[in-house]
């Protein structure tokens, strides 16, 4: 039987394909159209003499052969990556890594990021993004971040989780609950996972909420619950020093616990930014003795 050899690209897009479930994706993710990544997998088929995808609905599945060549795909191409990274080694040149971070975390962990970043991997230019956890997630699926640090609702992810977060009703300092009045919400605009389990939260207690003020970002929504426009739900352990937690429990419904997760764009890495996911998770795993990490 003469054997041949299989291009690592086939595999990559192959791997990608299943990863997020149909061409058109995996086409925006590797920067290629969707007839040329069509093409590659009609390579691969013929290649092998087997089908490797069946349609289902919308989605692309595996067929039995593909779910056999996806586990091989998986190591060859982990094999390529290693060797590139351990040839390239010292003689690496600049390369680019986009970081999202939600602002959640900004004043506690990001200096930490970028200054060992610029001590550790002086070869890796960091670029940084901010937003909701969701904006930093349609980003990574839109090829525009690489990895990002999110906050999410515990055991429903399966990104690296780095702690969880206890998440507590929050004021103003001044502000003055009444319990029986519908509850007055500050909430991020759009989808939000904090404004997804607040809302939650109060409907299965049957609570009657009003949204008094929408924002769209983190330094709004804290200066709307500032003027004492209503309550919201936070990180507890990231609260400003005019912001309370709601010394009320039994008035509210009790919050989940969030995960802070480091997540990797879907089916793409690369050795820098394998590199900056180790750097964040050696700082997160030995935080400084000066106490300024408070997550």
């Amino acid at each position: 039987m003469r054997l041949s050899n299989i291009d690592t690209q086939l595999l990559r897009s192959f791997i990608t394909i299943n990863d997020v479930g149909g061409f058109a994706k995996a086409a925006d993710i590797l920067h290629m159209t969707q007839p040329a990544i069509s093409q590659q997998m009609r390579r691969l088929e013929e290649m092998l003499g087997l089908p490797l995808f069946r349609r289902h609905g919308r989605l692309m599945r595996l067929t039995n052969h593909g779910e056999t060549l996806l586990g091989y795909a998986r190591r060859i191409v982990a094999l390529n990556d290693e060797a590139v990274r351990h040839m390239g080694g010292m003689k690496r040149t600049r390369e680019t890594v986009t970081l999202g971070i939600t602002e959640h975390f900004l004043d506690a962990f990001l200096h930490q990021i970028i200054a060992e970043s610029a001590r550790r991997l002086p070869e890796i230019r960091l670029i940084v993004r901010t937003g909701t956890s969701q904006r930093l997630m349609n980003g990574m699926e839109q090829g525009e971040i690489d990895l990002a640090l999110t906050l999410g609702e515990a055991g429903g992810t399966d990104a690296s989780t780095l702690q969880t977060i206890p998440i507590t009703w929050v004021s103003g300092t001044d502000y003055r609950f009444d319990s029986s009045d519908a509850v007055q919400l500050v909430v991020f605009s759009g989808q939000c996972m904090f404004r997804r389990l607040i809302i939650n939260a109060l409907e299965a207690a049957n609570r009657v909420w009003h949204i008094s003020y929408e924002s769209d970002d983190l330094a709004g929504l804290r200066a709307a619950v500032r003027a004492n426009l209503g309550v919201t739900a936070l990180p507890a352990q990231q609260l400003p020093t005019y912001m309370q937690a709601l010394a009320v429990p039994a008035e509210l419904p009790a919050l989940p616990v969030g995960e802070l997760s480091l997540r990797y764009r879907p089916a793409w890495s690369s050795p820098a930014v394998q590199d900056v996911g180790g750097l964040i998770a050696d700082l997160w795993g030995h935080p400084p003795a000066s106490g300024a990490h408070t997550v």
